[in-house]
């Protein structure tokens, strides 16, 4: 049995993981440390074995310390930056600070988040094991507005003054 999930939604039910997740990570947990590290750096969907990024998220927090973990870890990370968009125009020929900035806000607060779950046990990550690609947009959206709102005043200051 996986390790349960404690963070409560508004009407105080908990969270839970969607059942395929929690089959997949019981069937995952049966196989060597070499093998899950092999398919965790899988990341196509039509590639046989492909590890959902919320049992991957399941299996880092749940490592021990150590190069394991951090080898997890480094392909978690790449899951996240595959879910944010690129930093280049559709040319591929120049790359948006704006877009950069947000990249790193995303990646940057998934991180913030991972070390402090190895600190104590965060429950804002409980969410990222029940819809991992929905949370990484929900913080994507955030960045976006945050950083767009930035660049969009700069712009009227320099309209302004310049």
């Amino acid at each position: 049995m996986s390790r349960s999930l404690r963070k409560l939604k508004p009407d105080g039910t908990p969270y839970f993981r969607r059942e395929i997740v929690e089959s997949e990570i019981q069937a995952l947990a049966g196989i060597s440390a070499a093998e899950l590290e092999h398919h965790a750096g899988l990341w196509s969907s039509s590639e046989h074995g492909l590890i959902s990024p919320e049992a991957l998220l399941y299996f880092v927090r749940n490592a021990a310390p150590g190069a394991y973990r951090e080898k997890l870890t480094e392909k978690l990370l790449g899951r996240v930056a595959r879910r944010v968009r690129p930093v280049t125009n559709s040319g591929g020929d120049s790359v948006s600070l704006t877009s950069m900035n947000i990249r790193e806000a995303v990646i940057d607060h998934f991180v913030d988040l991972l070390l402090s779950d190895r600190t104590e046990y965060d429950e804002r990550l409980d969410y990222y094991e029940v819809n991992f690609n929905a949370a990484i947009a929900a913080d994507r959206r955030d960045a976006n507005v945050r950083h767009w709102k930035h660049e969009n005043q700069n712009d009227n200051l320099e309209t302004e003054y310049g």
